[in-house]
């Protein structure tokens, strides 16, 4: 076992097991009873108790495997990469807008086309 938090994880998770049951029980006796209003209760009851049991479970295998350090590792190693705020290039904008708008009084750029009609609601589409 790794810790403390491996034995509270599987501890929770066989204890919601075993009370989800009783309650089951509990409500299976309700239910016998002709009590459908207990009874639904004590089901619900017990259906909760063993979504904390999954619950509980998968903390317990990620304690019991250590899957959560190796999270926290990684973490640590993205962090630990220096990213650049600013990107080193040679493009320099006003210089591009200038070509661009040079080229455009020459004639020299393709009009761009309007996008052909999509189909509508109903008839509008045909």
């Amino acid at each position: 076992m790794r810790g403390g938090k491996t034995i509270v994880w599987g501890g929770l998770a066989s204890l919601s097991v075993g009370f989800s049951k009783g309650f089951e029980a509990m409500g299976d006796a309700a239910f016998a009873a002709s009590d459908r209003g207990s009874a639904l209760f004590w089901h619900l009851l017990a259906l909760g108790l063993l979504i904390a049991a999954i619950f509980f479970g998968w903390k317990f295998f990620r304690a019991l495997t250590g899957s959560h350090r190796r999270d926290r590792d990684v973490e640590r190693t993205v962090k630990s990469f220096d990213i650049p705020t600013q990107r080193e290039t040679d493009f320099d904008p006003d210089e591009a807008l200038n070509r661009y708008l040079a080229k455009r009084e020459a004639g020299q750029t393709r009009p761009v086309a309007p996008p052909p009609p999509t189909g509508g609601f109903g008839r509008r589409g045909l």
